[in-house]
């Protein structure tokens, strides 16, 4: 099950209806009642590094929401990039304070491409041992509050960058190719990652 809370009062109030505090309250009540029943939860903290309303968000208000969802033990807890405004050196900072904290095993990111910069920050959580990444095929997705928005990471640029480096994803790229050509058909759209081009030629040749 997935949960969904951000770091502002202002993305609250537009996103949902709900102050930062009565957020953050029902998010108790959830995570609490999932603890008690061994429901797998999965949190997401929206706009941690800056919100379309209050702008940059601070690196201590983030480390504190963090901590009090983290008493909850939620399965996965990832950190997001909702509006793809991050940047490695960000990443890097406010990520090895959490892993310090809390481990990476639980912990991860969601990044956008808004900026053309979600691979880099891939790699400055890396760094940091963090080995959970959200991404969808051929970036589609977005966010209502970012316009003209990219999209998410693209799983094929994940997945190449991730194989680059000897990190076995256990992705078939042959597989994950022909899900980005099948939704972009159904979906009538041209979303695809910075890779598929020379990942599709580069399958084509070994076939």
């Amino acid at each position: 099950m997935g949960l969904v809370v951000s770091a502002t009062e202002l993305m609250n109030q537009n996103n949902i209806g709900k102050g930062l505090e009565d957020t953050f309250s029902s998010a108790e009540i959830i995570l609490e009642r999932a603890l008690e029943d061994r429901v797998d939860i999965h949190v997401y903290l929206a706009v941690a590094f800056e919100c379309p309303y209050e702008g940059l968000v601070a690196p201590a208000t983030v480390i504190d929401q963090v901590n009090r969802l983290m008493r909850w033990r939620p399965s996965r807890l990832m950190v997001a990039d909702t509006i793809g405004a991050a940047n490695p050196r960000a990443v890097s900072s406010l990520v090895s304070e959490l892993v310090a904290q809390h481990g990476s095993e639980v912990l991860g990111c969601h990044f956008h491409d808004t900026r053309a910069m979600a691979m880099t920050n891939v790699f400055a959580a890396l760094e940091h041992d963090v080995r959970l990444f959200d991404s969808a095929i051929g970036g589609l997705g977005g966010c209502p509050f970012a316009p003209g928005a990219k999209g998410n990471l693209a799983t094929e640029d994940l997945v190449t960058l991730l194989e680059s480096m000897g990190v076995n994803t256990g992705v078939s790229l042959e597989h994950l190719l022909t899900a980005v050509t099948t939704a972009n058909r159904l979906l009538g759209a041209d979303n695809y990652g910075r890779s598929y081009s020379w990942v599709s030629r580069s399958w084509q040749k070994l076939g």
